[in-house]
């Protein structure tokens, strides 16, 4: 999914790589960023999906300019769901050295490409944003590192970690002492060794009417 101006579902559901990769070969930026409503979009979208562990993988520089939704509307369909969102922050550079594609084949769509040497000025990368995205779901907000070289190496770096987060995940459930209200509820989560432990804030108890 895109989301130049408006949000635009550019595949389905698949397990195709050619089909991934023949969708990110059309990705041409334009003016206007509606992320507020794409993100609410792609949440609606990965509550269709059939499997348990859902996730949503948003690379943007946290900038919206043309949503109609506000950014509370989208955090609280992120709270009322079930899915992780990870966002990758990005800048455009006026550069970018190496090759444009990543490991598994996939063309670096334009965004990651860098911008030619006229547009010298960076954007600069809403984290506070993205961090609001992530910890509102328990998922992990990423930025890339503001380098001329070896970006395509950064960001594969981190797909690399997400997936390897994805697949060591653990699940915890419990009795709340309230009953299914319909309200946010915060939790926190904590080991008796004192480990890290990094998870959503809260939850909405979905009423049962």
């Amino acid at each position: 999914m895109t989301f130049s101006g408006q949000p635009v579902l550019r595949q389905d559901f698949t397990d195709d790589r050619e089909k991934l990769a023949q969708a990110l070969r059309h990705i041409i930026p334009t003016d206007g960023t509606a992320l507020y409503d794409a993100v609410a979009d792609g949440v609606a979208k990965v509550r269709e999906s059939r499997h348990g562990k859902r996730a949503i993988l948003v690379i943007t520089d946290g900038n919206d300019t043309a949503s109609a939704g506000k950014i509370e509307e989208v955090l609280e369909s992120i709270r009322s769901s079930d899915l992780l969102i990870y966002p990758i922050g990005i800048s455009p550079l006026t550069f970018a050295k190496g090759p444009d594609r990543n490991a598994w084949g996939w063309p670096v769509p334009s965004l990651l490409a860098g911008k030619t040497g006229l547009q010298n000025k960076r954007d600069e990368v809403d984290m506070n944003v993205l961090h609001a995205f992530a910890e509102n779901s328990g998922g992990r907000a990423f930025l890339l590192a503001e380098s001329l070289i070896g970006r395509g190496g950064q960001i594969e770096k981190i797909l690399d970690a997400i997936a390897e987060e994805l697949r060591s995940q653990y699940t915890l459930g419990y009795y709340p002492p309230r009953p299914d209200d319909g309200r946010y509820h915060s939790i926190r989560i904590r080991t008796r060794t004192g480990n890290s432990i990094r998870a959503r804030h809260g939850y909405v108890a979905k009423s049962a009417s």
